[in-house]
């Protein structure tokens, strides 16, 4: 097995949407994005499952290190997501800074649990799918020029994560709703897992389902953008995070305890049906516009 078919075997075995959003895609692009969501995973584990902050630096630093000379031609490379990252780091160099920083943004999140405000969030919590999505304009527009609908719709995949993942997340003292929310609530954090102030919680929740609703909403204006083609992606991965807030607003109650997820056909379909469609699929559910015609 070589590195390339590494990286799409394990994509596959996670069950990630990102799977079913690359199938599409030419191998190059799907093996490089399969590589890029393997390595942001290994991130994101080590902040959020390590209790020991020493280890997890170290561990960071190994990484950084990796990126920081792939391309030392004295450095052996000997991990199969490091040798497609390399590939992709000789094409489009500027690849590099773009690794370095999610990094540099995830061991912030070794000390820093809590966020007082989404400006704060949206500036240091990186999550996979930003990263990807990054790389994807990389590898397709270097010229790409972030519009205000594209960090809101950033903001509201990333939304629907932290809600489902609110009580996984609290469970090792981790809190991603912002503090500024909670005072709406009068909610403090040792709240989250209080079956005492599950009422509280519950109208939290609620509250952020509907906030995340709002954002999704700003999808027609990248629909209606005459770059169309550079969005599809991109609305396949929102469409799916649309679908799966809906299945979180159906389960709210659950969600302190469980982890609710779409089945992987349902994430096929959705993700299928909304390249097909140009998005059309997903201004349906938002809008009910069966005509719409773009």
């Amino acid at each position: 097995m070589n590195t390339d078919e590494y990286c799409i075997m394990q994509l596959k075995q996670s069950n990630s949407s990102l799977y079913y959003n690359i199938l599409s895609l030419e191998k190059k692009q799907k093996n490089i994005l399969a590589a890029i969501y393997l390595f942001s995973k290994k991130i994101e584990h080590i902040v959020s499952k390590s209790k020991n902050s020493i280890a997890a630096y170290a561990q960071l630093s190994w990484w950084r290190y990796q990126i920081t000379e792939i391309m030392n031609t004295n450095n052996i490379i000997n991990h199969p997501i490091i040798a497609v990252l390399k590939e992709l780091i000789i094409i489009y160099p500027k690849v590099q800074k773009i690794i370095i920083n999610f990094i540099d943004n995830n061991e912030i999140l070794i000390e820093q649990t809590q966020f007082d405000n989404f400006d704060e969030l949206n500036k240091l919590y990186w999550q996979s799918d930003r990263l990807i999505h990054k790389i994807y304009q990389e590898m397709n527009n270097t010229e790409y020029q972030y519009t205000k609908s594209d960090i809101e719709i950033s903001t509201a995949i990333m939304m629907t994560k932290i809600i489902r993942n609110i009580g996984k997340d609290a469970r090792v003292g981790r809190f991603y709703i912002p503090i500024s929310e909670l005072k709406t609530f009068n909610i403090e954090v040792k709240d989250f897992l209080n079956p005492d102030k599950s009422t509280l919680m519950l109208k939290l929740i609620t509250n952020q389902i509907e906030k995340t609703y709002q954002l999704y909403k700003k999808i027609p204006a990248i629909l209606l953008s005459p770059k169309i083609d550079q969005h599809k992606f991109y609305i396949s991965t929102a469409s799916v995070y649309y679908e799966l807030l809906e299945e979180l607003n159906k389960k709210k109650q659950l969600i302190l305890n469980q982890y609710i997820t779409l089945t992987p056909f349902r994430k096929f379909w959705i993700s299928w049906a909304s390249k097909k469609t140009n998005g059309r699929n997903i201004l349906r559910k938002l809008y009910g516009l069966h005509n719409y015609n773009k």
